[in-house]
């Protein structure tokens, strides 16, 4: 996710008009959205313009929505749609629960797949039926990242794997020869690595990074069901154990605000991350020579899929004209754009294709999507990461700390009994 978490300045552009003088687009007796197809017959006689919002953030993703907002009064005329840019993806989890809840949150919202459960769980999402669009032309692991309970809750807009990117000039001024394979090969690459002020490997005390690890050992959260386990545990040890050798930095040691800056600026040479460091790298360090390769395998192969989808919230006026909305956010045209100016990996099978195999920075990347998994964190998402953050943090930074892996999954899985 900065993952997208950069201050921004709030931005509130209006783009789009859709009418309300749509064959069933009055007021639902459901708050779930429509059977109906997303192109709908317009009706001639006159109706009141209403006005809906789609929230999102990070300003990366502008130009994506604008374009999405083009030509939907060709397919819906008349009402009348504004994107609302949350200023940091922190902004938009920590405040839009609640403005749901005094009823002063967008219609519609550009969501990702890591703290989404809190609000399906909440009933803070609608569920959508799924012909309003053709989900066997999106990638099934998108789609089924955003299944709970066999019910669909967002239309995906990206499907795209974790990555492990490498400084390819640190790497070969340091002597080394193939790219890591495993993750023993990670912690051997990364004391080589560590000098001259560079440390090894930034590792993020972050969820989503420490995530990406869990599942490499075999692990993963399970929905708050499966933290207190042994892969766990070894998965947090490894990278409490780089902290100890030494070879790892965290974003906050560094002074910077996220990993990507941290390696964009030259103080790591390994770190886990996305392909969202492309747009990143481009403008903070454009001469970089740098890869992208599947997180090394630990016990086993482990990724997550971050997906971005357009969701329906609990405030949108009309449930049936916001799925239709959300419909015609991801087409085509707009996946193409997420691709060219955010450099993220569509959830269309066909231009995901493509864009894996026209890049040579992300092809490496395309067989992670067979096994990538979701988050699966608790519904309880910010209090399963305040603690899963405050236990690690306690085990890195703390002079002569004793605290271990196997407590902080104990510790964790204390809470989400």
């Amino acid at each position: 996710m900065k993952r997208f978490s950069k201050a921004m300045s709030l931005l509130v552009s209006s783009c789009l008009v859709v009418s309300m003088g749509l064959s069933g687009c009055g007021s639902s007796d459901s708050q779930q959205a429509s059977d109906k197809s997303a192109a709908a017959t317009s009706s001639s006689a006159p109706v009141k313009e209403v006005t809906y919002k789609v929230g999102y953030f990070s300003e990366q993703y502008t130009s994506t929505y604008e374009k999405a907002c083009e030509g939907i009064e060709k397919v819906l005329p008349g009402v009348k749609v504004e994107p609302m840019m949350y200023p940091t993806d922190k902004d938009y989890w920590d405040n839009l629960p609640a403005q749901v809840a005094a009823g002063t949150a967008p219609d519609l919202a550009a969501m990702t797949n890591e703290k989404y459960l809190d609000f399906i769980s909440n009933g803070l999402m609608l569920p959508l039926n799924e012909s309003v669009i053709d989900l066997s032309k999106i990638q099934k692991q998108a789609v089924d990242a955003w299944k709970i309970d066999g019910k669909l809750y967002g239309i995906p807009l990206t499907a795209q794997p974790e990555a492990f990117i490498i400084n390819m000039d640190m790497w070969n001024k340091a002597g080394l020869k193939e790219l890591p394979k495993t993750l023993d090969d990670v912690k051997v690459a990364a004391k080589a690595l560590t000098k001259d002020g560079v440390k090894g490997i930034c590792i993020p005390d972050a969820e989503f990074h420490l995530t990406q690890y869990a599942l490499a050992f075999g692990g993963g959260w399970g929905f708050g069901k499966t933290i207190d386990t042994p892969q766990n545990a070894q998965a947090l040890q490894y990278l409490i154990d780089m902290f100890k050798d030494g070879v790892a930095i965290t974003p906050k040691q560094a002074g910077l605000s996220w990993d990507g800056e941290v390696f964009a600026k030259g103080k790591c040479a390994m770190s886990t991350g996305g392909t969202w460091y492309i747009a990143t790298l481009k403008e903070m360090a454009p001469d970089i020579n740098y890869k992208m390769i599947p997180l090394p395998k630990g016990m086993t192969n482990g990724s997550t899929l971050h997906s971005i989808a357009i969701g329906v919230l609990k405030t949108a006026k009309d449930a049936e004209v916001a799925a239709k909305i959300a419909a015609y956010l991801v087409r085509d045209e707009v996946q193409q754009t997420v691709v060219k100016d955010a450099g993220a990996p569509p959830s269309s099978i066909a231009i995901s294709d493509e864009y894996f195999a026209n890049d040579p920075i992300v092809k490496d990347l395309k067989p992670v999507l067979a096994y990538a998994q979701p988050f699966a964190y608790p519904a309880a998402g910010q209090k399963f990461s305040e603690a899963l953050i405050k236990g690690f943090d306690e085990a890195i930074y703390a002079k002569d700390s004793k605290k271990t892996g196997a407590d902080i999954v104990k510790d964790v899985q204390a809470l989400f009994k």
